[in-house]
């Protein structure tokens, strides 16, 4: 079952039974703390289940909001499968015909 979740004008959107992990996408190359305020009624909604929120943004650097939030580079995605499959590329393979 899936469901959406309207918070201060953010939209989350998952399965209603479970809020474990819950990830955002923030087309930015800067995250602020009003970014993450979605993540945080999200939280408070969840109560105990909810183990950790992480917002993806087109930034350099990890870094923790408090309260189980965190902001990671969308690009730290492909340097772990990189670094896992034992390529030293850090950015996502290009297919022929692809920009």
């Amino acid at each position: 079952m899936s469901s959406s979740y309207r918070a201060e004008g953010a939209d989350i959107h998952g399965p209603a039974h479970t809020a474990d992990l819950s990830l955002l996408l923030i087309l930015s190359s800067t995250i602020t703390a009003a970014d993450f305020r979605g993540l945080r009624k999200l939280a408070r909604a969840a109560g105990k289940r909810f183990a950790a929120g992480v917002a993806l943004y087109d930034g350099e650097t990890s870094a923790g909001s408090g309260d189980s939030l965190y902001a990671v580079p969308i690009r730290a995605l492909w340097e772990k499968t990189a670094q896992a499959n034992g390529s030293t590329s850090s950015s996502p393979t290009r297919r022929r015909g692809c920009t």
